[in-house]
């Protein structure tokens, strides 16, 4: 159970802890956390690029971010679903909890903001 991220006195704890948690890891720079270098994504670094280079480039690397950083969800799929010109991205990532009571796949719909950084 951890403390959801914007609001005073909630916490999140399940599959909605594991959606903030890949929110988390993809919106943060790479290298970006002095004591943890390689927690992060490289995701910012493509935002400027084309769109028809960069979907490819910030799929390949959430998929990179998620297996490197996720101890508790294995990505199977992702989908880049939107992207704003501000640096909002929403990814819908279908992959399987590994701490839950389930055995079924899950889809998660995830906000990733670049745009308060």
């Amino acid at each position: 159970m951890q403390i959801k991220i914007g609001v005073i006195g909630i916490t999140v704890k399940g599959i909605e802890d594991i959606n903030q948690e890949i929110g988390l890891i993809l919106a943060t720079p790479l290298g970006s956390i002095p004591h943890r270098p390689e927690f992060g994504s490289r995701i910012p670094e493509y935002l400027d690029k084309p769109q028809n280079v960069s979907r490819t480039l910030i799929i390949a690397e959430a998929f990179r971010a998620l297996k490197a950083n996720s101890e508790r969800f294995t990505p199977k799929q992702i989908k880049l679903m939107s992207a704003s010109p501000g640096g909002k991205l929403v990814f819908k990532i279908t992959g399987m909890p590994k701490d839950t009571q389930t055995d079924k796949e899950v889809v998660l719909s995830v906000l990733a903001d670049f745009t308060q950084q």
